[in-house]
């Protein structure tokens, strides 16, 4: 696939980086509609490089109410150049009316399926974002895990990266469907604590990432340090919220909310994790390593600004990106400067580069290339 580069002076802004906050959609909806973006764009690169169908809106505006319908629009666009016009593969669920999650949630669906379909099954284009492997599966059972899992009792523990995920699911769920249904309705509910005192022996864990930003919530508005490779840690429990990867975790002077992908718990064990709603952390960090609060950007899911502003901020607060890392983790030497900002070299479309600015940062970036709307 060939590579195109952008010379790019870069600011982060508060309103930007927390686009979910003036946006007509929820956080879980936003993040859902811009991976299934991303994913399309580089399915469209893998297999178009540069070209696109005619009528391709290539739509990332998160400001745009239609921003669902478009990238349906678009994804109907492309597998009717890759397949045909009236040709879709088996299993493809097509336009449905609906809300905006769910319109992306089954315009990932056909994404993973056309992807499937196009190349190797499984094989994707380096930087696939994916989302949660059930949005795979049919619609009744992602219905029926949803609504399970609604009722706090049972989390679905299938290898994410098993190739027969779906079945395995729908097994696993119908299991637990068919036992609680058979259930005396007086039945005892288990303690709130009984997960986290159950099977997570202490110190099963290390970090693994460079950049293992630990935070004092789950919102990762409160950023006290970076948690060295190697430390040991315990997790304890993660965040049930959607899309989200925050797990709770305990070590020598610390009690942080981490990404779990940045330690060596995997997909199975961070799934088997309690609710962290049902504990009651102490979220606190005195090891060596430890620093003062860093906010980032308010967070929509937390319900509160950054500190000394009233929802909602009266403008955007920017500020330049001083330093940028690329996806393995090494600092990238600024290429040039002008007016004193310094320029970096980034791809265009998805990349999973770190950008800092002294209150502020990104954990991935888009740049849409020349002549792409957006």
């Amino acid at each position: 696939m060939r590579r195109f580069f952008a010379l790019v002076m870069i600011l982060l802004c508060s309103a930007a980086a927390a686009a979910a906050q003036n946006t007509p959609f929820s956080a879980a909806e936003l993040q859902l509609l811009i991976q299934a973006r991303t994913d399309l764009e580089l399915l469209a690169n893998q297999q178009l490089g540069s070209e696109r169908p005619v009528g391709w809106s290539g739509s990332l505006d998160a400001n745009d109410p239609q921003l669902a319908l478009l990238l349906r629009l678009d994804l109907e666009l492309l597998a009717g150049t890759l397949l045909a016009p009236d040709q879709r593969p088996p299993g493809w669920f097509g336009a449905i009316p609906g809300s905006p999650f769910t319109i992306a949630r089954d315009a990932r669906h056909d994404l993973e399926l056309l992807a499937d379909t196009v190349s190797l099954p499984g094989v994707r284009p380096n930087g696939w974002a994916g989302s949660d492997p059930l949005m795979r599966c049919s619609r009744p059972l992602q219905a029926l895990v949803y609504l399970l899992e609604r009722g706090g009792t049972w989390t679905l523990t299938v290898d994410p990266f098993s190739p027969d995920f779906c079945r395995l699911a729908e097994l696993e769920a119908v299991r637990f469907a068919e036992s609680a249904s058979a259930a005396p309705v007086s039945a005892a509910p288990a303690p709130a604590d009984a997960a986290s005192s159950a099977a997570v022996p202490p110190g099963s864990a290390r970090i693994t990432g460079s950049l293992a930003l630990g935070f004092l919530n789950r919102y990762a508005t409160e950023h006290v340090g970076t948690i060295p490779v190697g430390t040991i840690i315990t997790p304890v429990a993660r965040s049930f919220t959607q899309f989200s990867r925050m797990t709770l975790v305990r070590g020598e002077g610390f009690e942080l909310f981490v990404d779990y992908r940045d330690t060596s718990i995997t997909d199975a064990e961070f799934a088997a994790l309690p609710d962290v709603n049902g504990l009651t952390p102490n979220p606190t960090c005195t090891a060596d390593w430890c620093r003062s609060v860093t906010f980032t950007v308010g967070s929509p899911a937390a319900g509160r600004p950054l500190p000394g502003e009233s929802p909602p901020a009266a403008s955007n607060t920017c500020q330049n990106v001083s330093e940028v890392l690329a996806p393995g983790g090494a600092p990238l030497t600024p290429v040039g400067t002008l007016n004193g900002m310094p320029q970096f070299r980034l791809p265009y479309g998805y990349s999973a580069h770190t950008l800092y600015a002294p209150a502020y940062y990104m954990t991935d970036v888009w740049i849409a290339a020349p002549g792409q709307g957006r």
